[in-house]
């Protein structure tokens, strides 16, 4: 769960299924008093919700309002009046409400995918520039306020539909992955709203970025996963059946290609032929050449015999 130092008593945390997310932090980002960043890995079509709890060591000073914020847009808010003495109190955002016709309405939060192509289009649209930012973000901020006004049916919310293709070169290298979305409406129960006047700016803002694991690894916000050791360095007592069997093919292929490479390495070494060319025979030469006899060369030289004959020897 995300807590502030500045703020205990106060936690924040994402929740699918009704389990807490695992959250991840970044060592490389600067740490701020009044706000807190959590990374989470996000599932494509899960639905999430998001769960605040006030324990006994939150001091309240007001009645205060909490706003949640998806992608950059506000979702939705909810008043959370002064307690005495509290002891736990939690609350918890499942989706953005509407009021339609006189019946109530919720919209789910749900991670959507995030559609990524490699054309250019859109990239000027300074619109979508900002959205990109904001992508897979969700936010929390906590106000102190004075409430006013008498409580009222709550109005119908128009929330932003979800990016289309995003090009890859309008991502500029960031690493994300998802987008929040809000699934078809459900009834739910009734709810009033009050008006505020806030009291200063927000005393506590709960960051989380969503993202899938492969872009957490990106990010080396968790470790990339250790590369396997090879068959041939294992100790062959841990080894299965199918890894050893697997290590003995890889060894016999080995072999195939050494006996391969000597045989082709001894048709390539040169023999002189018997009418005096150069032949490829056997050896181990590898590649090297390898001269078995060299050509000899015809002498003539003159032979005087007993008879005084001139004898001229041609060999």
């Amino acid at each position: 769960m995300a807590v502030l130092d500045s703020y205990p008593g106060l936690e924040v945390e994402i929740l699918v299924n009704g389990t807490p997310l695992q959250e991840y932090v970044d060592p490389d980002e600067e740490a701020v008093p009044d706000r807190v960043l959590k990374y989470i890995e996000a599932t494509s079509n899960a639905t999430f919700e998001i769960r605040c709890r006030f324990t006994s060591a939150f001091v309240w000073k007001h009645d205060l309002s909490l706003d949640v914020y998806t992608d950059g847009r506000f979702a939705c808010g909810r008043i959370v009046y002064k307690l005495r003495n509290p002891s736990d109190y939690t609350t918890t955002f499942t989706g953005v409400r509407e009021r339609n016709r006189g019946k109530c309405y919720v919209r789910p939060f749900f991670f959507s995918q995030l559609n990524i192509g490699e054309s250019d289009a859109g990239m000027a649209n300074h619109d979508l520039q900002n959205a990109i930012k904001c992508i897979g973000a969700i936010g929390i901020s906590a106000t102190w306020v004075k409430v006013k006004g008498r409580r009222r049916n709550g109005s119908a919310k128009t929330s932003a539909a979800l990016l289309g293709t995003v090009s890859e070169k309008a991502l500029k290298g960031r690493a994300v992955s998802h987008q929040t979305g809000l699934l078809e409406r459900k009834p739910t129960a009734s709810y009033k709203t009050r008006s505020t006047k806030a009291i200063g700016k927000e005393f506590a803002t709960f960051n989380f970025r969503c993202r899938s694991k492969e872009a957490l690894k990106a990010l080396h916000i968790i470790p990339r996963s250790p590369s396997p050791i090879l068959l041939e360095l294992r100790d062959t007592d841990t080894l299965t059946f199918e890894e050893a069997r697997e290590l003995l093919r890889r060894q016999r292929d080995r072999e195939r290609t050494v006996r391969a490479v000597k045989e082709e390495g001894n048709r390539k070494v040169k023999r002189e032929r018997p009418d005096g060319s150069e032949d490829l025979v056997g050896g181990d030469q590898g590649d090297e050449v390898l001269f078995v006899s060299a050509k000899r060369r015809r002498t003539h030289a003159v032979i005087s015999n007993d008879d005084q004959i001139d004898v001229i020897d041609l060999t």
